[in-house]
C-alpha cells in the first residue's frame, strides 16, 4: 500500500508516507503525539483523500487468522469500531450498523498502515428495550508482498 505525501518524511528511515498514519509503514517509526506536519495544499489533500479511499478498498477483512497465499509480516494494532442505535424494529438498522463498523475498521487499518484486518469479530448487544450496540474488532496487519 502506497500513500504518499510530499509533506511527510520519516525521521528514522527518510522515506515518505501519508501524514495521517501513526507509524511509518516502511520502518515502524512511531509518530510522536502532537507531531505537526506542514499543512498540505488543497490539491495534496485531494490526492491524499483519493489514495486513502483506494487503500480502504484494498483492505482485506477476514474472520480467519491468516490470508491464503500471503504471509503476515507485521502485526500492527487491534482495531475496533462501535455503533449504537435505537430502534423498535432493528433488522435493517443492525445490518447498516454492521456495515458502518466494518468500513470504520478499514479506515483504522489504513491509518495504521495495514493491508488487512484478521480475526474480525462482530458482537451485537441489546442495551435496553430498543437500544442496541454493534462492536467490530480485529487485528490490523501488514502482509508480505506477493511474489
Amino acid at each position: 500500500m502506497e500513500l504518499q505525501s510530499e509533506r511527510a518524511t520519516c525521521a528514522k528511515c527518510g522515506k515518505r508516507f501519508d501524514p495521517a498514519l501513526e507509524k511509518c509503514p516502511h520502518c515502524g517509526w512511531q509518530v510522536p503525539a502532537g507531531w505537526v506536519w506542514p499543512p498540505a495544499t488543497p490539491e495534496e489533500e485531494e490526492a491524499i483523500a483519493q489514495k486513502r479511499k483506494e487503500a480502504r478498498e484494498r483492505i482485506i477483512l477476514t474472520t480467519g487468522f491468516e490470508i491464503e497465499g500471503r504471509a503476515i509480516s507485521r502485526y500492527l494494532a487491534v482495531v475496533s469500531s462501535q455503533e449504537f442505535l435505537i430502534s423498535d424494529s432493528p433488522t435493517q438498522e443492525l445490518e447498516q450498523a454492521t456495515n458502518n463498523c466494518l468500513e470504520r475498521l478499514k479506515d483504522k487499518a489504513v491509518k495504521a498502515g495495514a493491508d488487512a484486518v484478521i480475526g474480525v469479530d462482530i458482537d451485537y448487544m441489546k442495551m435496553e428495550a430498543n437500544a442496541f450496540m454493534v462492536v467490530a474488532t480485529g487485528t490490523a496487519v501488514r502482509l508480505q508482498e506477493s511474489e
